[in-house]
């Protein structure tokens, strides 16, 4: 009986564990709390050398539940992402920039369909923009389901 107890304390601390926040030095320039009860963490917006940004971000399970990312943002079109719907916005000129595609493709990270967070989890994606003029040094991100992040420096 004892060692079941003990087992069961074990189970129960473990749970806890899975629960804290990443441990990684992990850089956070926002974050914000999902309709569903995720926190997105948005990790970086940075110039690449193809003139165009490249934005980071996390979802993190805080609950005690499992939760479908892509329930409300899934498309069964072949060519489509959920991530595609994210889009940065050029204050400074007044311009909205949706996701670069490929071949009709989202230049984004390849999703599953229903991707599912458990409880503690986190699923780190990318998506890639057309990136506004040089002289511009702050952008507005746009990622459904969130509040807008706004006045983020562009780095590199």
């Amino acid at each position: 009986m004892e060692i079941e107890k003990d087992q069961q304390q074990a189970k129960e601390e473990k749970k806890k564990i899975a629960r804290e926040p990443i441990t990684r030095n992990e850089k956070v320039l926002a974050l914000e709390e999902h309709e569903n009860g995720l926190d997105v963490a948005l990790l970086s917006v940075k110039r690449a050398s193809d003139n165009t940004l490249n934005v980071k971000w996390r979802y993190i399970n805080r609950t005690d539940d499992e939760i479908t990312l892509c329930y409300t943002y899934c498309y069964t079109d072949y060519y489509s992402s959920w991530l595609a719907n994210a889009y940065i916005v050029d204050n400074a000129n007044q311009k909205k920039h949706l996701v670069v595609r490929a071949d009709k493709n989202p230049m984004t990270t390849k999703v599953k369909r229903p991707t599912k967070l458990s409880p503690g989890g986190t699923y780190k994606v990318w998506a890639k923009f057309p990136a506004p003029p040089m002289e511009v040094e702050n952008v507005s991100v746009y990622i459904p389901g969130t509040a807008p992040i706004e006045d983020v420096r562009i780095e590199g």
